[in-house]
């Protein structure tokens, strides 16, 4: 079945909570920031980890929520633990390409950036993961990047709702706010090991199960996507 996105250029504006800025207008179905579907279902996704001491925290909260969610690893912090990266996918999670070391790629040289890349992808091959999603760090990301990464024979995965935007623009209200603004088809945005943030999370998850929402992979909310 063919997936409709709503995908994204470069021309930035902010999102529904995302923390700092999402493209807006259309192009091809190579970045994206949401899914329109009729599931009520939205994506989870933890970036920066795996995070000792964090990211087993995470992993146990989904499991006893019976929800899953797509991690994106930085390649170093795979290859310096092993055993997290495997309790992430043991768990039905799914994991992405959050590059090897997390630098900046519009502040880097071409070749920096195709190597940031590849190597994010080697390292998680080493697990048998063979990444078909890819975030940027910080979701900043240029042109050029976003033919490298779809050249990898990955897609540029941002998102549409940011726990940690949430928690630094309300605060105290930060959860509540999410969950009035929350839709079928967003992407969430939290990270393994931020302030506040599992607090946060906890009651999230909740929320969205008393209005009905699933909680799942992006491979998941994409494959229940409309045509």
């Amino acid at each position: 079945m063919a997936v409709s996105l709503i995908a994204l250029t470069l021309s930035w504006e902010a999102a529904r909570g995302a923390s700092g800025a999402v493209p807006r207008r259309q192009m091809q179905e190579s970045i994206f920031y949401r899914v329109r579907t009729s599931q009520r279902a939205v994506a989870l996704t933890f970036d920066d980890g795996p995070i000792p001491g964090h990211t087993e925290r995470i992993l146990d909260l989904l499991r006893a929520e019976g929800m899953h969610a797509t991690f994106f690893v930085v390649g170093k912090r795979a290859f310096a633990r092993p055993d997290l990266v495997r309790a992430i996918t043991t768990g039905g999670n799914e994991i992405g390409n959050h590059t090897w070391s997390h630098q900046h790629l519009t502040w880097v040289l071409d070749d920096v950036q195709r190597d940031e890349i590849a190597r994010g992808a080697r390292e998680l091959e080493q697990f048998g993961v063979h990444p078909i999603w890819f975030r940027p760090p910080y979701g900043l990301i240029s042109r050029l990047g976003v033919k490298d990464v779809t050249a990898a024979g990955e897609r540029t995965v941002l998102w549409s709702v940011s726990i940690d935007r949430a928690l630094s623009r309300w605060g105290d209200r930060a959860v509540s706010e999410l969950l009035s603004r929350v839709h079928p088809g967003d992407i969430i945005l939290a990270h393994d090991a931020r302030p506040g943030s599992f607090d946060a999370l906890q009651r999230l998850l909740a929320g969205l199960k008393r209005k009905g929402l699933r909680c799942g992979t992006v491979s998941e909310l994409v494959a229940g996507s409309r045509v």
